[in-house]
């Protein structure tokens, strides 16, 4: 196991700023291979004072106190929020240190502690990031009576809804080429009269219909703006960096194994420096053993690819 099994939350993208000061754990990992360093110790939280509560970050901190799948275990002097989703912990708590303090959820209000006033925010709407939805959305009320529409997922998977994403591209890309996993937050003002017809439609053809009411959910989400970008690090194990400098010297090639995707693997080799951004890849393929077999030789052969997944 060369990773820890949450990432880390590294750089944040708002109002044209990048926020996160600490190396990313690639260059650490560079300037070791280098013998420009012999290790350092990394930072597990993300760290930055300026960025800070204001008109221009409301939204932002609104957006992670609300758009998430976490639930609060524990007492109301004393409570974490636990989700099947790292990323989801570390923003509310990033929120909550800020000063957007979630102090209670259920089903149908969320409560959060701001400038030590509690606001509540009606759940309309909560829909969890799903193979066929692979957002996590939710549709609030503040008690000024505005609807809003929260909605986060990895980058790739939100310029379809998203007015305008190609901005962004740059950033992304920078982000990426640190070995970063990107996420964007978006959120849309939706009117009375647009969600009175939403729920119509949904009371139309019935929850039961999911593919249905996932592509009702999307046309909602369409024409959503950006808020911010947020990129997580996968965090090496202590001891791994300077073990990855010694083997890529003494080896030509290393296998990396791992239980999720292949671009998230890639990622995370590109995080830990051992192949550079943006490699050429062949992918493996086949349903057989002896598919994935002739794959494997077709591709050692081939002196074009520098990664296989």
């Amino acid at each position: 196991m060369l990773l820890e099994p949450k990432p880390c939350l590294k750089r944040i993208y708002l109002n044209g700023n990048t926020y996160g000061r600490d190396i990313a754990i690639r260059e650490l990992s560079l300037a070791i291979q280098n013998n420009l360093l012999e290790n350092r110790t990394i930072m597990r939280q993300f760290y930055d004072p300026s960025l800070h509560i204001s008109e221009e970050t409301r939204m932002f901190f609104l957006h992670l106190a609300l758009c998430h799948s976490a639930t609060l275990i524990g007492t109301k002097e004393k409570f974490r929020y636990v989700s099947r989703y790292p990323d989801d912990e570390q923003l509310l708590k990033l929120a909550a240190n800020a000063g957007y303090m979630l102090i209670s959820r259920n089903p149908e209000n969320s409560y959060i502690l701001i400038g030590g006033k509690t606001y509540c925010f009606t759940t309309k709407r909560m829909i969890h990031s799903s193979v066929k939805h692979p957002r996590t959305s939710i549709i609030v009320e503040d008690q000024d009576g505005t609807i809003i529409l929260f909605s986060r997922a990895n980058y790739k998977l939100m310029t379809s809804i998203i007015d305008n994403s190609d901005s962004l591209n740059n950033v992304y890309e920078n982000f990426y080429q640190e070995g970063l996993h990107v996420e964007m937050c978006s959120y849309r003002i939706i009117t009375q009269k647009q969600y009175k017809r939403f729920e119509e439609k949904i009371g139309e053809f019935g929850t039961e219909n999911t593919d249905l009411v996932y592509t009702i959910v999307e046309n909602l989400e369409m024409h959503s703006s950006p808020i911010s970008l947020v990129a997580f690090e996968d965090q090496p194990r202590d001891g791994v960096l300077p073990f990855l400098a010694r083997s890529k010297k003494a080896f030509d090639n290393i296998v990396l194994t791992s239980q999720t995707k292949g671009t998230s693997l890639l990622i995370s080799a590109t995080s830990l420096g051992i192949v550079k951004t943006n490699p050429i890849v062949g992918l493996i393929k086949g349903n057989t053993l002896e598919e994935v077999d002739t794959s494997l030789s077709f591709l050692f052969e081939s002196p074009k690819y520098e990664v296989i997944c």
